[in-house]
């Protein structure tokens, strides 16, 4: 089935990963006749059945060469590879940056300090063979700390406080690591120095290796335990939180759990860079974006790309080397940004009801609004008007609790949002916020699917039956045809509605919805508020269109720097003496003889006809 991507069809990710792991494994024990001294690929064989099998190999020279030299490398090739494409997977979730890699943290010119301390002084000396990754991985783990401390102090783990730390501290750890090598008295030291931080496993030994494949393992299983929460972290910080994702704990996880994983491997490889960037996104190329294909086909495919640069680097110019980090394109420290179906299918079954008290949100310690109160009954859509920057958005998000306010309390249903976790919180409301926007790399079907990460783990694959789900929420609005077309393909009034699709896919008995009409031509316009109105749920809206809202709406709440001007039922809130003194804008009002719906006409000097004038 085509998807209608740049480049071509998606290939199957079980099969693609099943052929990647047959090709690293026959990869692996091929490449180990490669080298400065080249075997044959039948001795090799015979050593790996003989060793395999409790026994040595034959030839001795052979079995040295193959089982001693080589085959730890081989596998840290594999494990490196495979771990650097997942933290760089993850990396770049977590930072929403598409240049982001695993060393963005500077965990690898931390893990330089240490190595340097080493290898320059002597630190650790007595720790024998384990002394150069435990001062790597000292390192590493003290610039991890140092970062998220200063993220912490100046208000948490955002995208742009990691990118920003990262590169300051990658910075100076290698000023340090400079300063160090400068003043050494030994040359060969620094000669050393300089070969670690380029990036090497030709000092793999097989004690290393179990530590390194724990961690990535562990890694691996517990990110894609994750995958359904990843994919909403990538949406955006406030669509994963209207989706239930704990933001801030799930960053701070993803934070340590890839500063663990990158320092770990830094310890036994040094700089090896390249491929936690590349991979990544020639996965998401291939399977599409979903962490759960993502992650699996980037750690395969990273140790079948790192075991052939590990080959290219030991036999290019052999006898020597070329150093991983080099043949990656970059150098150690170098900071990253350098280089229509029943409602209960939806899970709908009831309504509900909403109230505020005394509300007030403000942002960077400025209050925006304050003293709302608001009933809203179960079933009923209200609209909430306001000039621009009258604090409807900040309102929107203080009711959906994605913003704790500063005062009042709100509650739905007789339970306090406040003392709702972010799932719980998420199965009850779905917000759609105004500058919500599909991730490009995203299908749109894949895009609404995301609605139903409240109502399952994690780490759970798609429920039986959620693409019928996903597919009545795009009945709704209209979008059923691009359900397997890329988001990116979408029009501006097309991603709105299909953001919408992904509120209704949510089956909450509450939608929260910012500018829904934002983009749309007036066909839809009223085809979406009749949808909404259709979906039998209790709706809350921020709207600019005073007619829609007339026209569509149980009540209006007109907001007025920052406080309630007025709430109530359109034909007694949107008077000619709220609108002149809100809107500054002469209005009328026309009743539908017909429908009974009140319309506007704004604008000064607007006509009234004569069986209106005796109401005006």
């Amino acid at each position: 089935m085509s998807h209608d991507r740049p480049g071509g069809r998606r290939v199957p990710a079980v099969p693609l990963v099943v052929a990647l792991v047959v090709a690293t494994a026959v990869s692996a024990v091929v490449s180990l006749a490669f080298g400065s001294e080249p075997l044959s690929v039948s001795g090799v064989v015979d050593v790996l059945r003989a060793r395999l099998a409790g026994g040595r190999g034959g030839d001795p020279t052979y079995d040295t060469i193959v089982w001693e030299l080589r085959a730890p490398r081989v596998i840290m090739a594999v494990v490196v590879g495979a771990g650097l494409s997942i933290a760089g997977a993850c990396m770049q979730t977590l930072v929403r940056n598409p240049l982001a890699d695993p060393y963005l943290l500077g965990v690898s010119s931390g893990a330089g300090v240490g190595a340097t301390l080493v290898i320059v002084l002597g630190v650790f000396s007595g720790l024998g063979i384990w002394a150069l990754s435990a001062g790597a991985l000292g390192g590493a783990l003290l610039a991890t700390a140092l970062v998220f401390g200063i993220s912490m102090a100046q208000g948490g783990i955002t995208p742009l406080r990691l990118v920003l730390t990262g590169v300051v501290m990658s910075a100076a750890f290698s000023s340090v690591s400079s300063f160090l090598v400068f003043f050494s008295a030994d040359p060969r030291a620094t000669q050393s120095v300089l070969f670690w931080l380029l990036g090497s496993l030709s000092g793999s030994v097989w004690e290393q290796i179990l530590p390194s494949v724990i961690v990535v393992v562990l890694a691996t299983l517990l990110l894609v335990a994750l995958h359904s929460w990843l994919d909403a972290l990538a949406a955006g910080a406030d669509v994963a939180s209207a989706l239930g994702v704990p933001v801030k704990g799930l960053r701070i996880a993803l934070f340590v759990l890839v500063s663990v994983l990158v320092g770990v491997l830094v310890a036994v490889s040094g700089g090896i860079g390249f491929v936690g960037l590349v991979v990544p996104h020639l996965a998401r190329i291939v399977v599409g974006a979903r962490h759960r294909v993502v992650l699996p086909v980037a750690a395969v495919g990273g140790a079948l790309f790192m075991l052939w640069v590990d080959v290219a680097a030991r036999t290019v110019v052999a006898p020597q080397e070329i150093q991983r980090g080099h043949r990656s394109g970059r150098g150690a420290g170098l900071p990253a940004a350098a280089r229509p179906p029943s409602l209960h299918l939806l899970g709908r079954r009831r309504m509900s009801h909403l109230t505020c008290h005394g509300l007030a949100a403000a942002i960077g310690g400025r209050t925006i609004v304050s003293d709302v109160d608001l009933d809203v009954p179960r079933g009923s859509m209200l609209a909430i008007v306001g000039r621009n920057g009258s604090g409807k958005s900040t309102l929107l998000r203080a009711l959906t609790g994605l913003r704790h306010p500063v005062a009042g309390t709100v509650q739905v249903d007789g339970v306090d949002l406040a003392g709702l976790t972010s799932r719980q919180r998420a199965t009850r409301l779905a917000h759609v916020a105004q500058e919500d926007g599909p991730p490009e790399d995203l299908l749109v079907g894949e895009m609404v699917a995301m609605g139903r990460i409240p109502h399952r783990p994690p780490w759970a694959l798609d429920a039986k039956g959620e693409r019928h789900l996903v597919l009545a929420a795009l009945e709704h609005v209209d979008l059923a045809d691009k359900v397997d077309h890329p988001c990116q393909h979408l029009s501006g009034g097309e991603r709105r509605r299909a953001m919408l699709a992904r509120g209704i896919a949510q089956g909450s008995d509450l939608l929260v919805l910012d500018e829904p009409t934002n983009h749309l031509d007036v066909h839809h316009q009223i085809q979406l508020l009749e949808t909404v109105r259709s979906l039998g749920c209790t709706v809350i809206a921020a709207v600019h269109d005073l007619q829609l809202a007339a026209a569509h709406f149980d009540a209006v709440a007109v907001l007025h720097d920052g406080r309630l001007h007025g709430v109530g039922h359109p034909a007694d809130v949107l008077t000619p003496e709220v609108l002149r003194k809100v809107f500054d804008v002469e209005a009328r009002h026309l009743t539908d003889p017909a429908t009974g719906r009140v319309h506007l006409v704004v604008g000064a000097g607007a006509p009234v006809p004569a069986h209106q004038k005796a109401h005006a």
